[in-house]
């Protein structure tokens, strides 16, 4: 909630939130390869 509160300029000399939703949506999208991946090696197997 601190971090939520800081000024806008403070945010700068932090990490940018665009890497930070970069990262979660490529963490995401991870997620779902290999969500998918495992579906399909399970479908495979006898």
């Amino acid at each position: 909630a601190a971090l939520l509160a800081a000024p806008m300029r403070t945010e700068s000399e932090d990490v940018p939130r665009h890497v930070i939703r970069n990262l979660l949506s490529t963490l995401l999208l991870l997620a779902d390869f290999f969500h998918v991946l495992n579906v399909l090696l399970t479908q495979r197997l006898p």
